[in-house]
């Protein structure tokens, strides 16, 4: 007995101190969330407010000593429950909360208290991990068979349907899906379960809703469709996992943790600033040109980017073909804006999943630790900040690929041979495809680990020769198209400031380790975050210690790209200029969001794989760590709330939406024209009607002939209407008599404003037009506006099939202006026959012109080397005009004009190449997939001096 005596007293301790422990961890949480929500309540409110509850579970610590089974776990949670249900109460009633705080504190206090109950609660460990190996078998299988169901439904329901569906639809899909799992005989075949489920839930759905809008045929196919394959999906792993459904659990926990990030973007409408609103209309222009037959589209040729914009695909198309392939698999039922959503949901989800899959390979044995490692990955502000802060799609197309190319260079120091070429080079040949300058940061570390490794081991020069050419020729051919499409691409020369970049990094650096704005509005909301950078630091530091040296290498990538933003007097102005100009002018003006999504996956990797292997054998310290990563976990999270809510904030109605796809509202931002050396002097930031933007040029002087616009102003359909600028009776003003638009007809607006230097904006607004115009000057030179060269003229129509009424108003930004004449405006009927060019289509572009002499046409495609013009069935020569835009020659008369861009020589041989190369991946991937593994056997002291190999898989894992 008194040999027992101190372990009695130390587990007697540790239950009096657990209490506490909890206690002053709540109110740190609780604290800081209050403290960030800013409630009007006193500091010492929380602390009192949980002293019920502390009371309560100090009183219980001695009942929850012995207790087995189904009596521990019930004790447990009542005392929980009825402890946070005092604070509660003592919240309201004696210190007047509101429900805001009364849920924080309900959700915060049962995340902290489970969490680090279950990571200092030995006993209850014990208890759930009995009953979890007795249920899970029988209980995630089938659970996760409904759960797939009602995912495909949710999925359909936000995705393709305009109005959201009902709860008892819902209840319907768990009860009917759950019926058939549950109900279902243990001797019945698995498979009847995963088909069966999605029928039963699904069929009645597609049956109720027949004859509605939501109930189209297609979009019922697509529903039944997605409910079958990821039900089959789940069943398909689940029997490949055998008896280890924990690990069918944390696949759901990681999904269900991906899909809580992205979820304001599970919808069909806009969310987000002016970027988002182009890469909706790059990927409705995709598509259009895909359904025309056009593919691949290096250039914008549709309706929604008309002016031939090369961004991004001409250097990155990996946006645009997987939204042409979502197109595909959905039957064309989504959305632009849905399109674009998906693309980003599935690299969040993606990116999770593929963490996860590359530390458990090189922590083996272990699923907590790599799953909490796997959701700071997709949690952290590097990713969060680029998508909700700065709408940059394409960098967080790289999500998913970054933590494959740390794998594949990790694969370098065990074996050079061919799977491991395949690891490194297809996925940075991917990131090459999604955002090029995120892929050479990630090239250059990557490179930076092979230097690493060729210093730090023996080497067979030989074999080391080999493999790098080998590497290097598969690279080529696998992004030669993006190189070559590049460097045929005009681009602009200011891609790089020295002293501005430099500016913003200092300033960036100062922000960056504070925690995310309220509204989640800035830029420099994108950084690494908190729990990351405390991965980087342990596991660095570990990583050196051990001599770990696969992942050494990653740790001293890390350090160099930190380096290069540490605002350092004097060492960061000499290592930028020292810097070569082909890499800054890659990197163009914003190396802060190139490189943190480059840190944030070898942290989580690299960085996170050093500390779990470090740890491994010790299991109060892997516990531990555990926990602390849990904690880092819910910080991230809470985090990552304020980028959603910004998402929410962003997000428009569905009308609204919709009129932003109107073709009457299109407006190309910067983008469109950014890449090119020089702008048309009539770019503006509002729409932009291409067919007026034809004129025709002489064929010697190049001097202008005739325009469209000159041509749609002198037609006869016309009339004068004064403008007045009106009080109305809220006090506001606005521009009198509203305008009435018919369907079918464009209408020419031709201003003589009352004085030239109007400050403000001119909003137009209809049911379905929607048009705002920034005054003096709405762009260019030669763009509307009020200004003395600023052109006079804008275009208004409907797309719709009624009339339209249509009411303006001009706020000034420089104090108000009296009530009274604005402008003249005369309003013709542009009559197509009249014109000197008919545009007939843009898909391809086909247009009648008519000149009175031969001349050259100048199209509002920006120019490209790779343009081909016919003329009545033969080859036009084409040139540069001096706006920079595309122009060809053509005869006197009338001439039937076709435009195509088929792009030069090198970049169609590059095409072939780079598709066949993937293609033989793609079968050599199917054929020996078996091949590409890690290997069963690696030698240490050749792969890893100093540091443990490998650990192999054992009968249990």
């Amino acid at each position: 007995m008194p040999a027992r005596l101190p372990e009695t007293t130390r587990q007697l301790c540790a239950r009096v101190l657990q209490p506490f422990m909890h206690y002053a961890l709540l109110c740190l949480v609780l604290g800081w969330r209050a403290m960030t929500a800013a409630p009007l309540l006193p500091w010492h409110a929380i602390p009192a407010a949980l002293a019920p509850w502390l009371l309560l579970r100090w009183g219980e610590s001695r009942r929850l000593a012995h207790p087995e089974g189904a009596t521990l776990i019930r004790r447990w949670i009542e005392s929980h429950v009825i402890g946070l249900l005092l604070s509660a109460a003592a919240l309201r009633f004696f210190f007047d909360a509101g429900p805001d705080l009364l849920i924080g504190v309900a959700t915060w206090g049962s995340v902290v208290v489970i969490g680090s109950e279950l990571v200092t609660n030995a006993n209850l460990r014990t208890v759930l991990a009995g009953w979890s190996r007795r249920r899970a078998n029988v209980v995630w299988p089938r659970m996760g068979i409904v759960g797939a169901t009602c995912l495909a439904v949710w999925f359909w329901d936000r995705l393709v349907l305009s109005e959201n569906l009902t709860v008892a639809i819902y209840a319907w899909v768990v009860g009917a899906s759950g019926a058939v799992v549950w109900l279902t005989p243990h001797s019945a075949n698995r498979w009847w379960r995963a088909l069966g489920a999605p029928l039963v839930a699904v069929i009645p759905i597609i049956v109720f809703l027949a004859g509605t809008p939501a109930g189209r045929p297609a979009g019922s196919l697509i529903l039944l469709g997605a409910a079958l394959v990821m039900s089959c999906a789940h069943t398909l792993f689940a029997r490949g996992r055998g008896t280890r459904s924990v690990e069918i659990a944390v696949i759901w926990f990681l999904g269900l943790g991906g899909l809580w990030l992205c979820e304001p973007l599970s919808n069909a409408q806009s969310t987000g600033g002016g970027d988002a609103q182009w890469y909706a209309l790059v990927m409705a222009d995709a598509i259009s040109q895909w359904r025309s037959g056009i593919f691949p589209p290096f250039v914008g040729q549709s309706i929604y980017a008309f002016s031939g914009s090369s961004f991004p695909g001409c250097f990155a198309p990996y946006f645009q073909l997987a939204g042409i392939a979502i197109d595909v698999v959905t039957g064309g039922l989504l959305s632009p804006f849905a399109i674009k959503h998906a693309t980003a949901m599935f690299s969040i989800i993606g990116g999770i999943f593929s963490a996860y899959g590359v530390l458990r390979v090189l922590v083996r044995n272990q699923r907590a630790a790599p799953a909490l490692l796997a959701l700071l990955y997709g949690a952290s502000p590097a990713w969060l900040g680029a998508l909700y802060s700065m709408d940059m799609y394409m960098t967080t197309m790289t999500l998913p690929w970054l933590p494959l190319v740390i794998f594949g260079c990790v694969r370098t120091f065990i074996k050079l041979d061919f799977a491991t070429m395949l690891w490194l080079v297809a996925p940075l040949s991917t990131v090459w495809y999604a955002h090029p300058p995120v892929a050479l940061w990630m090239t250059l570390a990557a490179v930076a680990s092979q230097f690493f490794r060729l210093g730090t081991r023996r080497r067979n020069w030989k074999v080391e020769t080999g493999w790098a050419c080998g590497a290097t020729l598969l690279f080529a051919a696998l992004t030669c198209l993006p190189f070559a499409s590049a460097g045929s691409a005009e681009r602009s020369s200011d891609l790089f400031r020295h002293d501005y970049v430099l500016r913003t990094m200092a300033e960036h650096w100062a922000t960056a380790w504070k925690p995310v704005s309220p509204a989640a509005d800035r830029l420099n909301d994108q950084h690494l975050g908190w729990s990351l950078a405390l991965v980087a630091l342990v596991g660095g530091c570990l990583a050196m210690w051990k001599n770990q040296r696969s992942l050494c290498a990653l740790v001293t990538s890390t350090s160099c790209l930190l380096v290069l933003l540490v605002p350092l007097p004097g060492a960061q102005d000499a290592i930028w200029r020292a810097i070569p100009e082909a890499i800054k002018t890659v990197t163009n003006n914003w190396p802060t969001q190139r490189i943190y999504p480059v840190l944030a996956s070898l942290t989580a990797v690299g960085c996170g794989a050093t500390l779990l292997r470090v740890i491994r054998r010790r299991e109060s310290l892997l516990r531990w760590a555990t926990g602390l990563l849990a904690l880092a976990v819910v910080w991230s999270f809470s985090e990552a709330t304020k980028f959603k809510r910004r998402g929410h904030v962003t997000t428009l109605s569905l009308e609204a939406s919709a009129r932003r796809l109107y073709p009457e509202n299109l407006v190309l931002t910067r983008y469109a024209y950014e890449m090119f050396s020089q702008k048309p002097d009539y770019f503006a930031h509002g729409v932009m009607n291409p067919l007026i933007k034809h004129r025709l040029l002489a064929e010697n002087s190049l001097d202008e002939i005739a325009t469209n616009t000159s041509a749609a102003s002198s037609g006869v359909k016309s009339k004068t209407i004064t403008v007045r600028n009106q009080a109305t009776a809220t006090g506001q003003f606005e521009l009198k008599p509203d305008l009435r638009l018919r369907p079918g007809r464009q209408y020419l607006l031709e201003f003589d404003f009352e004085a030239g230097d109007y400050i403000g904006d001119l909003f137009l607004r209809s049911d379905r037009l929607e048009r705002n115009y920034h005054l003096p000057s709405d762009g260019g030179p030669r763009a509307f506006g009020s200004g003395a060269t600023q052109s006079k003229f804008i275009t208004l129509w409907t797309s719709g099939d009624a009339p339209e009424v249509v009411k303006w108003n001009y706020q000034p930004t420089n104090g108000a202006i009296p009530a009274g004449r604005f402008a003249k405006v005369r309003m013709t009927e542009i009559e197509q026959d009249r014109l000197p060019v008919q545009t007939e289509s843009l898909l391809p572009y086909r247009a009648l012109v008519r000149s009175s002499t031969s001349a050259w046409l100048e199209t509002p495609r920006m120019f490209l080397r790779g343009y081909e013009a016919e003329v009545a069935g033969k080859p036009v020569e084409i040139r540069k005009s001096p706006q920079g835009l595309v122009m060809l020659r053509l005869p006197a008369g009338e001439s039937r004009v076709e435009l195509r861009y088929i792009g030069p020589a090198v970049v169609r041989i590059a095409f072939w190449i780079a598709s066949l190369t993937w293609i033989g991946i793609g079968v050599i991937l199917i054929s020996k997939w078996a091949k590409i593994r890690l290997p069963a056997r690696s030698r240490p002291q050749a792969a890893l001096p100093g540091s443990r190999a490998l650990p192999q898989p054992s009968a249990s894992s």
